[in-house]
Order: C-alpha cells, then sequence, then structure tokens
C-alpha cells in the first residue's frame, strides 16, 4: 500500500515556527528591520546611525495603502477577511511584472496608474541615501522585502520536535511500500526532524558538490521508499551559476548554513547565490503560474503522478486555500470512487468556513459520502495508530 499526505504551515506551529497571521504582523511594523549594503534585509538597526531606515519607511506606508485596498475589496463583496503577506506580496508581484514587461494586462496596468499616485505621497519622503528613488524602485524593494523576511523569520531552530515521533512510526511500519510527504512549508522542520532521528528520505537533492547539495531534475527516477517534496519550496534553496556560464549553467542548491561559514564547492571556491532570495513561492493567485516552471513544476509532476498511484490522502495543517493544490486534490478526488481524504484538523467547521469555496462547500458531502474521514483534533495530538485506524476502516 502506498500513502500521500499534504502538510501545511499548522503543523510547524507547536515548533514554536510563525504562522502566516504572526508572519505578517512582522512584516507589516518594520520594526527592528533594516536594508543592507548587500540590498537585502535583515532584524538589524539602520546604517548610518540612521534613526529609521528610508527605505522600510516607504515599503511600510505603501503596504498599508495596500492592505487597506485588499480590506475594502473584500468588504465590499462582504466576505470578512484578514490581510496577509501573501495578499500582498500577489499584488505587489503582479505590478511588478506589469512594470517591467512579464505581462500585459489591462486591468493592473489601470490599477497602476492609480497607484502610482499613492506612490508619489510616499516618495516626497527624504530621500538622503536614495534621491533617484523611484516608484518601480519601491516595487521591487517591496518585493525584495517581503521575500528576505520571510525566510529570515523561518530560518530558526524549532524549539520542540517531540511531537513528531509519529513520523518515525510511519517511517518504520514496513506496512506501506511507499510514503510520500507533500509539504507547502518552506521551513526546514521535517527534514531536520528526519536527519536527526536517522530516517531515510529522498527531497530531490542528490549530488554533491562541497558543501552543497544539489538539485537533481531526474526526480521520479530517483525516488525512494519515503519521498519529502516541498511544493512551494525551501528557505534552505537558492539559485548559483557555473562561473562563466549563462542561465544554462544555473543550478539549484541548498546547504546547511553555519554562521560565520562561507559554503564552498568541491575544489574549496566560496559560491555565492545568484540573488539574496531563497527559492521560495510567495503569494497567492501568483502560484498558480509558478507551479508552470523551473524546480516547481517538477515537484508539481511528481505531486500530480503519486496522487494518481495513491487511494489515500492524510491532509493536515492546510487550510485549503492554494488554488493549484486545491485543482489537484479535486481531479484526485473524482478520478476515483475509492478515493479517501483523511483529514485532521481541530475544528472542522471553521475550517470549512476559511477554505476555498471550490473545496469548502464539498467537504460535508465528502464526509456524508464517508470518503473525508475526519480526525477532529491538532496535528500534535494525533497519533498513527488512529490515522491507521481510519485507513482501516476506509
Amino acid at each position: 500500500m502506498k500513502l500521500s499526505f499534504i502538510l501545511g504551515s499548522g503543523i510547524s506551529i507547536k515548533a514554536g515556527l510563525k504562522n502566516v497571521s504572526e508572519i505578517s504582523k512582522i512584516i507589516f511594523s518594520g520594526e527592528g528591520i533594516a536594508r543592507h549594503t548587500d540590498s537585502e534585509y535583515y532584524f538589524m538597526p539602520p546604517l548610518y546611525g540612521l534613526k529609521e531606515d528610508e527605505n522600510v519607511k516607504r515599503i511600510i506606508n505603501f503596504l498599508e495603502i495596500l492592505k487597506k485596498e485588499n480590506y475594502d475589496y473584500f468588504k465590499s463583496i462582504d466576505y470578512e477577511y484578514e490581510t496577509n503577506y501573501e495578499d500582498l506580496y500577489f499584488i505587489v508581484s503582479q505590478l511588478d511584472d506589469e512594470i517591467f514587461g512579464n505581462q500585459k494586462n489591462i486591468f493592473v496596468q489601470n490599477y497602476l496608474k492609480d497607484i502610482n499616485t499613492h506612490g508619489e505621497l510616499i516618495l516626497e519622503s527624504s530621500n538622503t541615501l536614495f534621491p533617484d528613488f523611484k516608484f518601480q524602485d519601491l516595487v521591487s524593494e517591496t518585493k525584495t522585502y517581503i521575500e528576505n523576511l520571510v525566510a529570515k523569520i523561518l530560518y530558526r531552530s524549532s524549539e520542540d520536535t517531540s511531537y513528531l515521533t509519529f513520523f518515525k512510526e510511519i517511517h518504520d511500519d514496513t506496512e506501506f511500500e511507499e510514503i510520500n510527504f507533500f509539504t507547502l512549508n518552506h521551513d526546514v522542520l521535517l527534514e531536520t526532524y528526519f536527519k536527526k532521528n536517522g530516517l531515510e528520505f529522498y527531497d530531490g537533492f542528490s549530488k554533491r558538490n562541497g558543501d552543497f547539495e544539489i538539485y537533481d531534475s531526474n526526480l521520479l527516477n530517483n525516488q525512494k521508499r519515503v519521498n519529502l517534496i516541498k511544493l512551494h519550496g525551501s528557505i534552505d534553496w537558492k539559485r548559483y551559476r557555473e562561473e562563466g556560464k549563462d542561465w544554462s549553467g544555473d543550478y539549484i542548491a541548498k546547504y546547511d548554513i553555519k554562521v560565520g561559514y562561507d559554503p564552498k564547492d568541491n575544489k574549496g571556491s566560496i559560491q555565492h547565490p545568484i540573488d539574496n532570495r531563497s527559492e521560495i513561492l510567495i503569494g497567492t493567485e501568483n502560484k498558480l503560474k509558478a507551479y508552470n516552471y523551473g524546480i516547481a513544476s517538477d515537484m508539481m509532476c511528481f505531486f500530480k503522478q503519486k496522487l494518481n498511484e495513491d487511494n489515500f490522502l492524510i491532509i493536515s495543517g492546510y487550510g485549503f486555500k492554494d488554488k493549484g493544490i486545491n485543482l489537484r486534490i479535486l481531479d484526485w478526488y473524482y478520478e476515483c470512487e475509492y478515493n479517501t481524504i483523511i483529514l485532521i484538523h481541530h475544528n472542522f467547521e471553521k475550517l470549512k468556513q476559511d477554505a476555498s469555496f471550490a473545496v469548502g462547500s464539498k467537504m460535508d458531502k465528502w464526509y456524508s459520502e464517508k470518503r473525508l474521514l475526519l480526525i477532529e483534533k491538532k496535528f500534535e495530538d494525533v497519533t498513527w495508530e488512529e490515522i491507521k485506524s481510519k485507513i482501516n476502516l476506509g
């Protein structure tokens, strides 16, 4: 028998990692954040003895405007919703694509003209360090700001991983010939736990070059019994380029960060990423486009193929708001009358209410058909035996 899991950010909360709402509050506040000379944003005091960072101040003002626009939109359609950093990143990425010619959208162009008026007010603030700062710079910097902070907030050691012990029980259960963990999380909680406890798994990074593990696009042919596939990327993935080459020399690699230590290849040369961002997918609707290229497309192909081989899908920590993931779940559910979801969530009613309509509206019917088996508990309170009993029931 084979099993597949979809795991979201809810499974990391017990380990002390921030959820979407908490990350949003930090990003929207701008407190204790400054832009360094490497053009990356850090939790640090402003440079050159300044009282506040000009870039961060402008970005926060810009985010406040976008936040209000987003709030007014949802209010106009009578929908109660708390805006988060993913919503605003989606708006900013659309503006960025339009400004730099990566898309042609008349509606975004019209909105861009309107939002530009607000941008002029923001740019009237003092420009001591960046006198030529333009609105397009504000858009690009805001995008970078969000990307940098999401990765840095999540790059921390986990305080408590004892509640993850049932992963070892699953790993050691020989009744299952293949187990696939599909996670939407950027953090490194699961792979850290797996390595710490000597659990063998495959995540697509099989080649070695000095301190680096390099991604191998031949993902499907190198799989193991236990596979950990990060559909939204990871904070420890970055893009590098072979010396003297163009895009054809690009590759994705990861390494365990050590303070004060620069990673080196097998020749002893220090390697620097092409840009200052982790390979992670942020935003709401824009993820749907990102699933079609690069490493994300490989991961999604693996996801689709493995779902088609499984009759049980165990879901926990996921709020059913990602359109691309939801469509995969819907396709899989209706593909075969025996396909069954085992849902782990402590508040089923709230989950249905908060989920995207395409899924939330169907959950009661799935439950009545006994093809959605509910374990109404928090993830950290569930045992492997409880999950197995649902599988046997199904």
